[in-house]
């Protein structure tokens, strides 16, 4: 479950989490992240969250810390 301290849908972001699922909160991943509900589809954090899982381990990715703006996404990304 992927969750942001930010999202305003889903209040307190605390009651996304899932009994037996990995929880995964964005911005203790990357400090910089403020990505809030419509903007995680623009999160490089939310997708290397979700593409290192699924690579082989020789080709996992270090998650990039980047600015992400709420409602804008990751625009220098």
């Amino acid at each position: 479950m992927i969750m942001m301290r930010d999202d305003e849908l889903v209040n307190p972001y605390t009651s996304g989490e899932m009994e037996g699922a990995t929880n995964i909160v964005v911005q203790e991943q990357c400090a910089l992240d403020q990505a809030e509900h419509l903007a995680v589809a623009f999160d490089p954090v939310v997708a290397h969250v979700i593409w290192n899982p699924l690579e082989p381990p020789r080709r996992q990715h270090d998650i990039p810390c980047v600015p992400v703006l709420p409602l804008v996404g990751a625009a220098t990304y």
